[in-house]
């Protein structure tokens, strides 16, 4: 168990898209982030629908 400076605060998965292009061309990449995660983020008091 990790603690302190250690511990995992937070994080995000990010999609990294990369289209192909004709030859000569250069391919942008695009950053999708798919999801965000608090660790410690307390649920919003919101109610369920």
């Amino acid at each position: 168990m990790h603690s302190g400076q250690q511990q995992l605060d937070s994080f995000k998965i990010t999609y990294m898209l990369e289209r192909s292009v004709p030859p000569g061309q250069t391919p942008t990449v695009e950053q999708i982030v798919l999801w965000r995660h608090g660790c410690f983020a307390v649920p919003s008091a919101e109610p369920a629908k």
